[in-house]
């Protein structure tokens, strides 16, 4: 019955980390896209005006901010949820992993996202500031997501410094109890 108490309590331990190794894996897609995308805008911004090979690269530019903005917003949801799944078993990584959601939403991420993929179709060009702005935004939420990792880690391991207590306390009980039972054993044979 123990065992089958603790089987559960680790698979409900390693879902909250798998989830939060998953947004991890996102948001550092997500920074190293936006600094590839940066450096294609500064490139197409820099040749000339007009050109239908620009114009198709400004386009593709574009459909790849699509493309962001999605999932930009599944990890926003994807970090909601998972900062609700831990509230209570770690406050630690709950409060970091919501403070990295709350990053998307402050900053305004996706909209910035869609503004410059506005700017791309409609003028074949974006702005670079908003560029560079979009990519510091997703190292903060990379390095929120980061942070949060560590935190779990933290608490996985006190958690299973505690189980060790529990269960050296447990076996200590047990001996005792044993010792008891043969000092009584014994002290009626005699």
């Amino acid at each position: 019955m123990q065992e089958a108490a603790r089987q559960l309590q680790n698979a409900q331990q390693s879902r909250p980390q798998r989830d939060l190794a998953n947004a991890a894996q996102q948001a550092n897609r997500l920074a190293q896209q936006q600094k590839d995308i940066q450096q294609q805008t500064r490139n197409l911004n820099q040749n000339g005006a007009g050109t239908q090979d620009r114009q198709q690269r400004a386009q593709q530019l574009a459909e790849q901010k699509a493309q962001m903005t999605d999932q930009v917003n599944q990890l926003q949801q994807q970090l909601d949820k998972l900062a609700t799944d831990t509230r209570a078993s770690d406050k630690d990584t709950s409060r970091r992993v919501a403070d990295a959601a709350s990053a998307l939403r402050d900053n305004r991420v996706k909209d910035k996202i869609d503004y410059t993929r506005g700017t791309l179709q409609s003028q074949g060009q974006t702005t670079q500031a908003y560029e560079d702005e979009i990519g510091k935004n997703l190292d903060d939420v990379r390095q929120r997501v980061a942070d949060a990792q560590g935190a779990q880690g933290r608490q996985e391991q006190q958690n299973a410094q505690q189980r060790a207590l529990g269960q050296a306390s447990d076996l200590l009980r047990n001996v005792q109890s044993i010792d008891r039972k043969s000092t009584r054993l014994n002290s009626s044979h005699t």
